[in-house]
């Protein structure tokens, strides 16, 4: 009987000792001699030709920069990288069709510090033949095979298989978190385009966070302040500004991070040099609403019944 097994496209190194058991489904483990031959078959064709005619697993790009765009390819030793693969176990009775544990698996990886992609299924043991995962491109193989080189460990494992029981909980079954997880989902899967991925992740932040506002009840704007930082709370999380930004009191940061995201949906230009200075610029104000968004999302999935009422209770806002 054939298994599917989910790709891991990330250039990872691990010391960990493998396989290691996740779940129920999934065996974390070392790819065997066939199935890194389909692999390379697959992605050989993405870095033929030009200036990325390179094999991922002996060279990477060593980003600088928070925006990542640019690097220098460096070169790793045979015993630097590794490829692995994540087994899906114990599907008697599992409609792979309907009910894919590797997508959820994606979505509760991309919560993650590690943020691996499973980017294709491989059939095996002996047709080897590959089949997309529902929620990734082909054309987005590359982008991932270019990250950098990412050290993962025991502690990675232990989140990403905590966060794929709690999604597997609540997924399907509560409809905000199935459709705004979704959303992120796909929108890491887009390209890098700053400003449609910034108005996206504005409008998951208000999904998440605001309930729909009555003629004297308090704004969007008001209740993103304030019922952002409670629902942060109830998983012991912070706002991070001071991560990101420069140095201004909380309530200016709010507003000049809703001045933006005005620009943005009204079509006019944001000007990072002046009136948005304190942000920096558009590819801080990414990374920072993906943080965001990820903490927001851990507190949902800890705390799901005392988050959907301070999203509806325009008292906390």
């Amino acid at each position: 009987m054939w298994q599917p097994i989910a790709f891991i496209t990330n250039p990872i190194e691990t010391n960990i000792n493998l396989p290691i058991k996740i779940g129920q489904h999934f065996l974390f483990r070392k790819a065997n001699s066939e199935e890194i031959d389909v692999i390379k078959n697959y992605i050989s064709p993405s870095f033929a030709g030009g200036t990325m005619n390179q094999n991922p697993y002996e060279q990477y790009y060593k980003f600088k920069g928070e925006s990542k765009s640019v690097g220098t390819l460096t070169n790793l030793d045979s015993t630097d990288f590794r490829y692995f693969v994540m087994q899906l176990e114990n599907i008697a009775g599992l409609n792979l069709l309907s009910e894919n544990p590797i997508d959820i698996l994606q979505i509760a990886s991309d919560l993650t510090d590690a943020e691996l992609k499973f980017d294709l299924t491989i059939y095996q043991p002996k047709i080897a033949t590959i089949k997309h995962n529902s929620l990734h491109k082909q054309t987005n193989t590359l982008k991932y095979l270019m990250f950098e080189h990412y050290n993962f460990t025991s502690t990675d494992l232990k989140e990403l298989e905590f966060l794929f029981n709690k999604v597997e909980e609540h997924y399907n079954h509560d409809e905000l978190l199935t459709s705004s997880l979704s959303i992120y989902r796909l929108l890491q899967d887009s390209p890098d385009y700053h400003s449609y991925i910034n108005l996206n992740y504005f409008a998951l932040l208000e999904m998440l966070v605001t309930s729909r506002p009555g003629e004297n009840d308090p704004s969007i704007s008001k209740q993103l302040k304030n019922k952002t930082k409670r629902i942060l709370e109830l998983n012991n999380f912070n706002l991070c500004f001071g991560e990101y930004f420069i140095q201004s009191s909380e309530n200016n940061i709010w507003n000049k991070l809703y001045e933006y995201r005005c620009c943005l949906a009204h079509g006019s230009n944001a000007d990072f040099g002046k009136d948005l200075k304190k942000l920096k610029s558009e590819e801080v104000v990414f990374s920072y609403l993906k943080e965001l968004l990820k903490k927001l999302f851990k507190s949902y999935l800890l705390n799901i019944t005392t988050a959907s009422e301070i999203k509806m209770d325009l008292n906390f806002a």
